[in-house]
């Protein structure tokens, strides 16, 4: 039920603390041999750390300020996003459909 139009590939990417542009949810993943590497998101209440090896992480990027703990080894990820509203990705879906 996660609709989404791009994936950003990471490969050994420390990831400082930032906000997306895009508005939102996304989902992050992560695989490979590495150790640390947790995902860092920071909520009203304090900061949440999770593993996206263990499960998908879907959060509001653009809502909450995140980043990715130091790492070592080789840590891939994944993040799942659009850059446009449902809506807007609806409309574009429907012209290309139409095309």
């Amino acid at each position: 039920g996660f609709d989404y139009a791009q994936v950003q590939m990471n490969k050994n990417y420390p990831c400082p603390k930032h906000t997306d542009r895009n508005k939102g949810e996304s989902v992050c993943v992560a695989f490979g041999d590495y150790d640390g590497g947790l995902l860092c998101i920071q909520k009203e209440n304090g900061v949440e750390k999770y593993d996206p090896r263990e499960k998908p992480v879907q959060f509001d990027g653009y809502k909450y300020e995140h980043w990715v703990e130091p790492f070592e080894g080789d840590r891939w990820s994944l993040v799942f996003f659009t850059h446009h509203s449902k809506e807007q990705l609806a409309a574009l879906k429907e012209k290309k459909n139409n095309q």
